[in-house]
């Protein structure tokens, strides 16, 4: 899996980001904060689908222990109670009307590796509609979403979109496909401290 673009707002170190047709290898300019800025918009956008990144991205970010609350039945995580919630207030900048939750989103667009195409090649079996998808190597676009408390104490994160070639995803009605594929992305990235 690589990412193929990436946009991120909300970020105190990177208030608006946007590059496109990004290969396997990037190298980003910019100073030190905007680069860990960016390393931070895609730990949170990938780690937003299961709790164990959720865990694994809140110790990197500094967030110390975190409690994440899953709905009745499974599905996304609904909240994220945050120990060190000053870590928070460090990293997503002011929304731009007062009193507006703190937020950030990240949208992506995600090349898909055999181990995931795999994933869907087994969906696809129960939902047709992935099939031209597969063969044509349609990227997989994802628009993930995190809503904080003013102080910074519980983070709720969300899919606020999906597609995959002609198969469009829309908030509330996340598919047991998407879910399957979304469930492990934050563990399969690798953040190296510069």
């Amino acid at each position: 899996m690589y990412v193929r673009s990436i946009a991120a707002t909300g970020l105190s170190g990177l208030a608006r980001f946007r590059a496109a047709e990004l290969g396997r290898r990037v190298r980003i300019a910019g100073g030190p904060r905007a680069r860990t800025a960016l390393a931070d918009a895609l730990s949170l956008a990938l780690c937003a689908f299961d709790p164990q990144d959720i865990r694994e991205a809140g110790a990197a970010l500094g967030w110390g222990e975190v409690a994440v609350s899953l709905p009745d039945g499974g599905g996304l995580p609904e909240a994220v109670s945050i120990e060190r919630p000053h870590s928070v207030l460090r990293l997503v900048a002011e929304p731009e009307r007062r009193g507006q939750p703190l937020q950030v989103r990240v949208d992506l667009e995600l090349s898909l590796d055999p181990p995931q195409l795999d994933t869907l090649r087994q969906a696809a079996i129960r939902e047709p509609a992935l099939g031209p998808a597969l063969v044509g190597g349609a990227p997989l676009s994802l628009s993930v979403g995190w809503l904080f408390t003013r102080d910074g104490a519980v983070g709720t994160p969300s899919v606020l979109g999906a597609r995959l070639g002609e198969v469009v995803v829309r908030p509330g009605e996340l598919k047991d496909w998407l879910l399957a594929l979304l469930r492990g992305l934050g563990r399969r990235t690798l953040r190296r401290r510069p």
